[in-house]
């Protein structure tokens, strides 16, 4: 992945994909049919930020450069959008406003893939800042996270399903052993507890294997 991506997101991303090879060709396919604008939609910890950042890993390994990934989370304007995506594109400020910036250098770009994390707390005029840099840039692609719709014209919704019960088992038996190598897991009971959390990383990360939860899933070894 390239030098722009987020510390948190790159610590978060450093566990390899489980499962999701349908909804991966999927993506393939948006882009591969000539989408612009793909927004991976569901609740948080289902997965869509793993999955969008696996996408842009396996495009940046033709070009480092033609992709671009950033965290929304604390985004809310579209001068805060603006600016974050200078900064992940490394122009430094100047005396032109940060909208402006943007339009001036994403027309000048080749190729591009936006990744854009955590867009559910956009306002409105900031995910229309979105849809004038993709009338801006011919070559410009944004793959978007988030809760909601961006409402874009153009927009291509994919809801991410849960994890399969298979796959949700064997995500959270390696985010346990990456906490504790030494773990020992009985499958029956992670089973248990990644169904009834409903196979979604967050709700079982928030009872990690330091707490109850997990604990009942867990014999530590002696």
């Amino acid at each position: 992945m390239n030098s722009l991506l987020h510390a948190p997101h790159r610590n978060r991303e450093r566990l390899p994909l489980v499962g999701r090879r349908e909804e991966l060709e999927r993506l393939r396919s948006f882009f591969a049919a000539g989408e612009r604008l793909v927004t991976l939609l569901g609740p948080p910890g289902i997965g869509k930020t793993r999955l969008a950042f696996h996408h842009a890993a396996e495009e940046a390994s033709f070009d480092p450069a033609a992709v671009v990934c950033v965290d929304l989370s604390e985004a809310r304007t579209a001068a805060d959008l603006a600016e974050r995506l200078l900064a992940s594109l490394g122009l430094p400020p100047d005396d032109i406003g940060p909208e402006q910036r943007l339009g001036d250098a994403l027309r000048s770009r080749g190729p591009l893939l936006l990744v854009l994390d955590n867009c559910e707390y956009l306002e409105p005029e900031a995910r229309q800042l979105v849809d004038g840099a993709l009338a801006l840039a011919p070559l410009l692609r944004v793959l978007a996270t988030s809760q909601v719709r961006l409402g874009i014209e153009g927009e291509v919704c994919f809801d991410l399903p849960p994890l399969a019960p298979a796959d949700a088992v064997a995500l959270y038996e390696a985010e346990a052993r990456r906490c504790d190598p030494h773990v020992r897991l009985e499958r029956a009971a992670v089973e248990e507890l990644t169904e009834r959390l409903d196979r979604n990383a967050l709700a079982w990360g928030t009872r990690s294997t330091s707490t109850g939860g997990a604990r009942r899933a867990a014999r530590r070894r002696t």
